[in-house]
């Protein structure tokens, strides 16, 4: 499996505006002043990354789409884990706590 670092500058312009969006909601929910809501933002985002692989895995094993030989979407996966960490902040902003 071979990676590629050559991306077009939208990936780069597609991952900012996803972190960009989870340090606003960061910020309004004040949710960096306890270190056990952190932890909780990382598994979440990790979580939904995990599912990501599993789908990934899924698409490649029924030949719905092919990374080979070096087409792996890395920038995707890094914007998989700032949409879950995006998406923790979002569930508590609505849920108030």
């Amino acid at each position: 499996m071979l990676l590629s670092f050559d991306f077009p500058s939208g990936w780069f312009i597609e991952l900012l505006i996803i972190y960009s969006t989870y340090v606003a909601l960061l910020i309004i929910r004040k949710g960096y002043k306890n270190k056990q809501e952190v932890k909780k933002q990382i598994t979440v985002g990790l979580l939904l990354l995990l599912l990501a692989f599993i789908g990934e895995f899924v698409g490649i094993s029924l030949k719905l789409w092919s990374y080979f030989p070096y087409n792996w979407p890395i920038t995707v996966w890094i914007g998989y884990f700032g949409i879950g960490l995006i998406a923790y902040q979002l569930v508590k902003l609505v849920d108030g706590k």
